[in-house]
């Protein structure tokens, strides 16, 4: 189980712990495309790959959006609240990749007596290349504060 984090106890500029996952390979990128219903041959078939320009078939973008949620949760526990993740796909990452998500507080702020805070999130290949950065929101509970809601109203 993971120790509760706390507003109070963030900063602005705090890294959050990583988490890695690799090398990716061929099976698990088969896998997991077919969970989420993605049978594009750029996914699977190395033949086409390489027939198509590319050196193999490519890690999935969902994957890289996994991690960064995985370690987002991780880090802010059972009482934390995920309200925001987006991500860009800039490079590509392909079978025998190692993929490291990390993050870093940018801002935190207090709205409707509920603790935000803002990250700068990325996914990193072994090279250091940043394939996937981002950005992320996330709700922690203020000690003596109220509890996080569970559930939020939709966008207007």
């Amino acid at each position: 189980m993971v120790e509760q984090v706390y507003w109070d106890d963030v900063s602005e500029g705090m890294e959050i712990p990583p988490f890695k996952r690799g090398p990716l390979g061929l099976p698990l990128i088969i896998k997991f495309s077919s969970s989420v219903e993605n049978f594009e041959k750029l996914h699977q078939d190395n033949k086409w790959c390489i027939e198509h320009g590319y050196s193999d078939v490519l890690i999935n973008g969902p994957v890289k959006n996994a991690m960064l949620s995985v370690m987002l949760t991780n880090w802010m526990g059972e009482e934390g609240f995920l309200k925001k993740l987006g991500c860009q796909h800039r490079a590509m990452d392909y079978p025998g990749h190692t993929l490291v998500a990390s993050g870093k507080v940018t801002k935190k702020y207090v709205n409707d007596g509920l603790g935000y805070v803002d990250l700068d999130v990325k996914v990193e290949n072994q090279k250091g290349e940043i394939s996937c950065p981002g950005t992320a929101t996330v709700i922690l509970p203020i000690r003596g504060g109220k509890p996080v809601p569970t559930v939020f109203a939709g966008p207007r």
